[in-house]
């Protein structure tokens, strides 16, 4: 079997003409709130440069810790620890509004895909929410869900209500959300997450974006795609579901790999994705994917504004999935936890 080489900036043969496409101005940013111009985008960056100061950096000394999550310093969006489930999301949450809020126009016009794909948590967990009638006031408070969107959540007499209503109003953007209704009936809120978060994917895949937020998607479903491929791998299944298009990875080299079941080689592409890195046949999937994602970010980062939101926004979430884990440590236990960590 021909090796696929990867090439993490290209695009995959047979993709959509993105002269074509639709303009990201005319899709997702009208899904995210309106709100008074921020500051100018060098204003913001520096701001960002002294909230960077404030991310945890020294996770093994907090697991050793013997109350971690007492010994974590206070930072702007998380002021103190509150007793809820899901407090690390909801400063997460607040971060990315602190971040949308202070931003001009054109910048939140450019970062519109990211936000939107961190948002489409909050729909799933409100719909969620919804199957137990259960208040949504603290979730949307900082949610940068446009107006509307919000008022169908908070409106909609029922999970199933709401899903239908939002496939209504999605399928506007892109008509494969339409079918959100029979992935809620056959899947719940769960499963419509992930076809949220799917669509989202290919939607944005076929428009025009900002480069360094077309590396972040590409990424982002070449990531998807590979543990899709692992998984199906590890449970030996036989066949696997309709890859995603729009990452820089062949999609016909990733299914030839899962036909001959190559976990090998789909180790090393996952490395490829960040560059030459050292590899291991022993290395977690998960923990490579990682390692490349960090090392595309941190390039972002160099090369313009938006790769310097993308990479803070992105490390602000990694911190947010480490205090979660800190959170379950007594269930996890302190040797899965230290695993699982993203250093």
């Amino acid at each position: 079997m021909a090796r696929p080489v990867a090439a993490p900036d290209g695009r995959i043969a047979g993709a959509p003409d993105m002269s074509q496409a639709k303009p990201l101005e005319t899709g997702m940013r009208s899904l995210l709130r309106d709100m008074p111009a921020g500051v100018p985008a060098d204003c913001l960056l520096t701001r960002i440069r002294g909230r960077r100061s404030f991310l945890v950096r020294d996770w093994d000394r907090l697991l050793l810790a013997r109350q971690p999550l007492a010994t974590l310093a206070a930072a702007p969006w998380r002021e103190a620890r509150s007793g809820a489930e899901g407090w690390h999301l909801c400063a997460l949450q607040k971060e990315c509004f602190w971040a949308f809020s202070r931003m001009d126009e054109p910048m939140r016009r450019a970062t519109a895909p990211f936000f939107w794909l961190a948002e489409v948590r909050t729909l799933a967990v409100c719909l969620r929410l919804l199957t137990v009638a259960a208040d949504l006031d603290t979730l949307l408070r900082n949610s940068l869900l446009a107006g509307g969107i919000k008022d169908l959540l908070r409106n909609s007499d029922g999970s199933a209500r709401a899903v239908a209503e939002l496939a209504d109003l999605l399928s506007g953007y892109d008509p494969r959300f339409a079918g959100l209704t029979d992935v809620y009936r056959s899947g719940g809120p769960g499963a419509v997450e992930s076809a949220l978060y799917e669509i989202s994917l290919q939607s944005l895949a076929r428009m025009r974006v900002n480069p360094q937020m077309r590396c972040y998607l590409a990424l982002v479903i070449d990531s998807r795609n590979l543990i899709t491929v692992a998984k199906r791998m590890r449970w030996q299944m036989s066949a696997i579901p309709p890859l995603l298009e729009g990452g820089a990875l062949p999609l016909p080299r990733l299914t030839e790999l899962f036909k001959h079941r190559d976990s090998a080689w789909l180790l090393h592409l996952a490395m490829r994705l960040g560059g030459q890195a050292p590899f291991s046949e022993t290395a977690d999937l998960e923990r490579v994917l990682y390692e490349a994602q960090r090392w595309v970010m941190r390039r972002l980062a160099r090369e313009d504004d938006i790769g310097m939101v993308l990479d803070y926004l992105w490390r602000c979430g990694n911190e947010a999935a480490n205090i979660g884990l800190l959170e379950r440590l007594e269930t996890a236990g302190i040797e899965a936890a230290g695993m699982e960590l993203r250093r």
